[in-house]
């Protein structure tokens, strides 16, 4: 880690355990999200959600690793806000095509440096892929407005959301639009996660938009929709091993204290070997996402960055869960109240693992990759 590496991870240490109660994630047993807009704030007092938007546009402009160690913070605190989803994918897609209608993106941008307002991003379409060409029709109006006819799912947070940026389809271009969440024909079905976040399917029926509201066209959008999707796969994984790595330390501190039989369980083999194989799932992970992040940040060839990027999605996402369910089960009957933290390491896991695409989709994106440079090769 450079030195902003490390002055990063303890100012986030620093904040989070300050600001951050992990009490309020319970709240979705009362059928409520976790989601704070005073934390919102404060994460953009401290810079956050404007790390890797562009120097010139206000922010600090710093690089993946960077904002992977603020990601890899939120994961050890479990902290629901969507810091990859409405904070690094709206700076990726700012920093590439702000320069289509600046002034359509000012207050998008000062969203990300103030966190008075929040933005979700509404680009998938298909609970089973995460491609990102729209099919979202956008259709002529009246008096030269623009009707947006589809359906977004998995819009991470679309209900604290005050806009959304929407991808559609002209029948010509793909574009991309800031569309106000109250908006006239804008309708959600929200669904909360277990780890206190929430996520929607979000329908647009004639939806009226103005050409001053339209972000972006062409091909410029889908480039930065991928580099901006790939953004946020590695500071998932980011998360994901900040997830694995605290509840491994939570259990194994738990194991040096709870005591049967007269001793502590920490000195039973069993528990002993599923620790170890915990941690080094975790260092295979730590691994992946090293090079993923060092692919990213490097600009190496859109193809390994892909794969490498996957490759980290996959080992981290196992990673955490496995630390989870160990964690759980070394916990005994107290690890599956609602009242254990434990629990909500285990919650966070599934929920981050199955964003963008589980292991299994992420391992078999890189077999296709494989095959693919075969049959070039060959």
């Amino acid at each position: 880690m450079d030195e902003t590496e490390v002055m990063l991870a303890d100012a986030a240490e620093v904040m989070l355990k300050d600001r951050h109660d992990k009490e309020r994630l319970r709240q979705v047993y009362q059928g409520r999200n976790a989601y704070s807009r005073a934390l919102w704030r404060e994460m953009a007092e401290q810079g956050w959600l404007a790390i890797s938007l562009s120097e010139e546009l206000g922010g600090s402009g710093l690089l993946s690793r960077h904002a992977a160690v603020i990601a890899k913070a939120l994961g050890q605190h479990v902290v629901p806000e969507p810091f990859v989803s409405s904070a690094a994918m709206v700076a990726c897609l700012a920093n590439h095509l702000q320069v289509q209608n600046a002034a359509a993106w000012q207050p998008i941008i000062e969203s990300l440096l103030s966190g008075d307002t929040w933005v979700a991003p509404a680009w998938q379409e298909f609970a089973n892929t995460a491609g990102v060409a729209p099919t979202l029709q956008a259709q002529p109006g009246a008096a030269g407005t623009v009707r947006l006819q589809g359906v977004k799912q998995a819009v991470i947070a679309a209900d604290m959301a005050d806009h959304l940026l929407v991808t559609a389809f002209d029948g010509t271009q793909v574009q991309l639009w800031s569309v106000p969440s109250s908006a006239p024909g804008v309708a959600l079905e929200t669904t909360l996660g277990s780890d206190g976040s929430s996520v929607a399917r979000v329908s647009f029926s004639q939806v009226e938009v103005a050409p001053a509201q339209c972000l972006g066209r062409g091909d410029a959008v889908l480039q930065a929709l991928l580099q901006a999707h790939e953004l946020a796969l590695v500071l998932t994984s980011a998360q994901l091993q900040g997830v694995a790595e605290q509840a491994l330390y939570l259990t194994v501190e738990y194991m040096r204290t709870r005591q049967q039989f007269g001793k502590a369980i920490g000195s039973f083999q069993s528990l002993q070997h599923l620790a170890v194989d915990a941690r080094v799932q975790q260092a295979l992970g730590q691994a992946a996402l090293n090079a993923a992040l060092r692919d990213l940040d490097g600009q190496t060839s859109t193809t390994t960055v892909r794969s490498t990027v996957a490759r980290a999605k996959a080992r981290t996402a196992h990673a955490a869960q496995m630390a989870g369910r160990f964690g759980v089960q070394a916990h005994g009957a107290i690890g599956f109240a609602a009242e254990a933290d434990i629990g909500l390491y285990l919650k966070s896991a599934l929920r981050l693992s199955a964003y963008l695409g589980n292991s299994s989709h992420q391992r078999q994106h890189v077999a296709q990759e494989l095959f693919a440079q075969a049959q070039v090769s060959a």
